[in-house]
């Protein structure tokens, strides 16, 4: 191989993006929004073009799909590949042909070369049909793109591709052409051939591509594909030019001359009717001068679409990287803003329970609902129908007057309801409020305005899942808590009565003057506070019924640090810093639930510095937050408690901080239920306060409590 020809290849080998017809590019474009439509519709449009369908076989027999059966029908292709990627084909190919500078047009004009390339197809699957072959669609796909290394030539060598045209135009022989293809470094057939068999294409539809040129002598001793689309090919010329003969085809097959000539007839009749059900322009076989001004509005038109395809880009990335519903929400909103300039928006949601779209986004209209059973109103039907539908084409006896109300809710004359649906699911709708030049204006663009609400529908129903599910982990997990609890209940009582009983034998012996009879007490304190807390673990049905007295928090975290201080520093190398406020105010709480608290977190920071450290707490009075407007000097005098605990320790992984008051959220590792912080959440919610956590890794955490103050 020389080194022209190893520059050619290499040159090909990062070839562009093959261009295609604008026309169907068009139609692809408008049905990659219907999901209703079938894979045998998509691969009958895709199949009419050369470029596309070649580089769909190609991604489908690419090493992505690895160990599968090599394929070579469209339809097999977009099975494999599913809906999604192939959408993703027609959109990138529109954009690339929309802004390529280059693309070959000036080389070789596609509908000319669309025309040959669609007649040789179906002339290729009549004549298999009529010899017997087999795989009729095998030869219709080879048919389609036996030329498909002129595409690659227009598209790399637009330039030298048009002089070879023009040098070759004059004699309608193909030898001549191939000789000056050699000229830039290789003939449309090798070119296609080498590409086809790039992408792992079946090597008979490689080699029909390869000799559709060769001599008929060569030709007659091929497999049948060969033959197949050789004869098709000279068909085809034979509508163009009238210097084709077809003996060689005739005695291929034995076929008679009105046989022949019945076949051209047939395929360009088929032809034609293909063309107008796709609303595609085939040109002429007369190559007359091609129709600039339908060309012209076809380009525009899919230049229009991309520009859609453009401005979505912005809205839709808002709307994916949306953190909670809310900001959805306003996404939404903001993207028909922009899209549509449309400021007057209302979004309704289905509830199946209520049977009915609930108002969402609007502060003032919380109590608008659309009944769903009634069918009444376009903002209602067009979620039964899955239509676009507008309030403005029906005469004002005959609309609904729920509709004229939003519309009025939203300062216009009119309504343009968009239905949200995803997989046959009712998410919800979408009104527009609009007036009748507004309307004339947003119906032409009624595509853009059906593609980005199935996007926003399929991402509602996803966010609505995603909750669906949060809340059937939370609820498994506080069961499987609340089970923990039982068990721990039941089996506990037993040895805290041993316990009790062997405390009181001895403090006895001790007798009462005894120096450790405080700390016996507090220990009877504690079993007793068990005591009482296991009756609740075992029945959780029942709310638990807090007793609330004025307690002295100073007094209470000076008692839990003594009975854990010793044994902490003693054990685990910590110590403790208390800076409590003197005179804190008294607050009417639940001892026992404060005291639960205290002790779960003072123990948490202890067991979370395995080499030592420092545990801080303070309490201070502050100024209650948030009185409300008019009260400030009230306001002064509202005060609440905060006790703050704070350590040194490792801090708390990112991931967990934000679910950490959640059941079985644990930061110890194996051996911890996680039920812990779980429980100080609700006993501090219970006792009308709050509790916080923040923290960084290697900079401990900090948990901060607050109460108000009520004597």
């Amino acid at each position: 191989m020389d080194e022209r020809f190893q520059n050619f290849l290499a040159h090909l080998k990062a070839f562009k993006r093959l261009p295609t017809l604008p026309h169907i590019l068009i139609r692809l474009v408008d049905i990659c929004g219907d999901d209703n439509i079938s894979f045998q519709e998509l691969s009958r449009i895709l199949a009419t073009d050369a470029g596309l369908t070649s580089r769909v076989l190609h991604l489908a027999n690419s090493s992505y799909y690895r160990n599968q059966e090599k394929i070579s029908h469209i339809d097999q292709a977009l099975l494999r590949m599913g809906r999604n990627t192939f959408k993703n084909i027609v959109f990138s190919a529109a954009v690339h042909q929309v802004f390529s500078s280059n693309h070959g047009h000036n080389a070789i004009h596609l509908k000319r070369f669309w025309r040959h390339s669609l007649l040789s197809a179906i002339l290729a699957r009549m004549i298999a049909l009529k010899t017997g072959y087999g795989e009729t669609e095998q030869a219709f796909f080879a048919g389609m793109i036996h030329d498909i290394g002129r595409l690659v030539l227009s598209a790399n060598f637009p330039e030298l591709y048009a002089k070879v045209l023009d040098n070759a135009s004059a004699s309608h022989e193909s030898k001549h052409l191939l000789d000056e293809e050699r000229k830039i470094g290789a003939p449309h057939t090798e070119v296609g051939a080498w590409l086809l068999s790039q992408w792992n294409l079946d090597s008979l539809t490689v080699d029909a591509v390869l000799y559709h040129h060769e001599p008929a002598g060569r030709i007659a001793t091929a497999f049948p594909l060969v033959k197949i689309v050789y004869a098709a090919n000279i068909l085809a010329e034979m509508t163009e030019s009238r210097g084709v003969r077809c003996e060689d085809v005739m005695g291929f097959f034995s076929f008679s001359r009105d046989e022949t000539s019945e076949l051209i007839v047939q395929a360009e009749e088929e032809m034609e009717t293909m063309a107008q059900s796709l609303g595609i322009d085939i040109g002429t076989k007369d190559h007359l001068p091609p129709s600039e001004d339908d060309d012209g509005v076809k380009t525009r038109e899919l230049m229009s679409d991309v520009e859609d395809m453009a401005m979505l880009f912005g809205p839709l990335k808002s709307l994916t990287e949306a953190a909670d519903e809310e900001g959805m929400f306003q996404a939404i909103h903001e993207g028909l803003r922009v899209l549509f300039d449309a400021p007057e928006v209302l979004l309704f949601l289905y509830d199946s329970d209520r049977q009915a779209l609930v108002n969402y986004g609007d502060p003032c209209a919380d109590n608008l609902t659309l009944s769903m059973e009634q069918k009444v109103g376009i903002s209602v039907r067009c979620l039964w129908e899955g239509l676009i539908l507008s309030s403005l084409d029906q005469e004002y006896g005959v609309r609904a007057i729920v509709d004229d109300q939003l519309a009025r809710r939203l300062g216009k004359k009119g309504l343009i309801c968009a239905p949200l649906i995803t997989r046959s699911e009712k998410v919800g709708i979408v009104a527009v409020g609009l007036d009748e030049e507004e309307a004339v204006c947003l119906k032409k663009r009624l595509p853009l305005l059906k593609l980005f609400t199935n996007v926003v529908a399929a991402a509602l129903h996803a966010d609505h899942l995603k909750r669906d599910h949060a809340r059937k982990v939370q609820s498994e997990r506080m069961a499987a808590a609340m089970a923990l609890t039982r068990r721990v209940a039941h089996e506990i009582n037993n040895p805290l009565g041993i316990i009790k009983n062997f405390l009181q034998i001895i403090a006895a012996k001790l007798g009462e003057n005894n120096g450790v009879q405080k700390e016996i007490q507090i220990i009877h304190e504690e079993i007793d506070r068990i005591t009482r807390i296991l009756p609740e673990l075992s029945d959780t049905e029942k709310s638990k019924v807090r007793v609330k007295t004025p307690v002295d928090l100073n007094n209470l975290i000076s008692n839990i640090t003594k009975m854990i201080v010793g044994a902490a520093a003693t054990q685990w190398g910590i110590n403790f810093h208390l800076q409590l406020e003197p005179d804190l105010p008294k607050t009417r709480i639940d001892k026992d639930g404060m005291k639960q608290i205290l002790i779960n977190l003072v123990k948490n920071a202890v067991e979370a510095m395995e080499k030592g450290g420092n545990i801080f707490i303070e309490t201070a009075s502050i100024p209650m937050i948030g009185a409300g407007n008019g009260a400030m000097k009230q306001a002064s005098e509202k005060r609440e408690i905060r006790i703050t605990i704070r350590d040194d320790g490792p801090g708390i992984d990112p991931d967990l901080l934000t679910k950490i008051f959640e059941p079985s959220v644990s930061t110890k590792g194996e051996g911890h239920s996680g039920i812990g912080l779980s429980v100080v959440y609700q006993i501090m919610r219970d006792q009308g306060g709050t509790v916080t956590c923040d923290s960084a890794p290697g900079k401990g955490a900090v948990f901060v409590l607050t109460l108000p103050v009520k004597t």
